[in-house]
């Protein structure tokens, strides 16, 4: 096991345009028990590790950001920002509605959606499969998200 992982490190390693995947960046932690895991000795070193790795929290939220800004722009008939996965949530909730208005409960909801989207694949006992999908079944997700669309604007 520990030759995998030296080898798939070393691979990534190799590799730099990569990324990596984890459902949470515990490269932040700082956690000693993990340089041996990642032949890292330093915290320093882990973070470095980082870099390269996206949460699932950031692709959802990205994901969120681009439906959002295109569902917006349709909405209010206004020109979606060229890259809104670059902006704040703040910022791409005022873009369309006001520098006025208020992003809040906007901002909590948005945060809602992106961690139980997330506990959908990290929870054991929380997959709900007849309403998950993942890279595998894509045109089926596509096709169920078309069906429900009415019903998750209206709630």
């Amino acid at each position: 096991f520990n030759m995998l992982l030296i080898l798939s490190l070393s691979l990534t390693l190799y590799f730099p345009p990569i990324s990596g995947f984890l459902a949470h960046n515990i490269f932040q932690t700082g956690d000693p028990r993990l340089f041996s895991q990642f032949c890292v000795s330093s915290s320093e070193q882990l973070a470095e590790l980082a870099i390269n790795t996206s949460t699932q929290q950031d692709i959802i939220k990205t994901g969120v950001k681009k439906s959002v800004a295109k569902f917006l722009s349709e909405r209010h008939n206004l020109t979606s920002p060229p890259d809104p996965e670059e902006l704040s949530l703040s910022e791409l909730y005022q873009h369309f509605l006001g520098p006025c208005s208020s992003p809040d409960r906007f901002i909590l909801a948005v945060n809602e959606l992106v961690d139980s989207v997330a506990r959908l694949d990290i929870l054991p006992g929380i997959k709900y499969d007849p309403i998950h999908f993942d890279a595998e079944s894509i045109p089926e997700g596509q096709a169920m998200l078309a069906e429900r669309l009415g019903l998750v604007i209206t709630t």
